[in-house]
């Protein structure tokens, strides 16, 4: 809860990017890219609920990874310092 941000239990990448964006305002354009993905983890996780959603194509699957390490990269340099002591035991 590194920005003091509750989350509810959802599926819904959109309502997550949404509820974040106030925190970290300079995401938006790699933010927006995820309500995009919602179908793709919900359609083959409930089989069967409503017409199945085609699969992405490599293309879309790439943009999706590129923009994934994109993000991940943005929100790690926006972590604390690890502890100075976290590595020993």
């Amino acid at each position: 809860m590194q920005a003091g941000i509750d989350f509810r239990k959802t599926h819904d990448l959109d309502t997550l990017a949404q509820s974040v964006l106030p925190c970290f305002p300079t995401l938006r354009p790699l933010l927006t890219a995820l309500g995009a993905w919602t179908a793709w983890g919900v359609a083959y996780r409930y089989p069967g609920e409503d017409e199945p959603e085609p699969e992405p194509d490599a293309e879309e699957l790439s943009g999706a990874l590129d923009v994934i390490a994109q993000l991940d990269a943005a929100l790690r340099s926006h972590a604390p310092p690890p502890a100075k002591d976290a590595g020993k035991a």
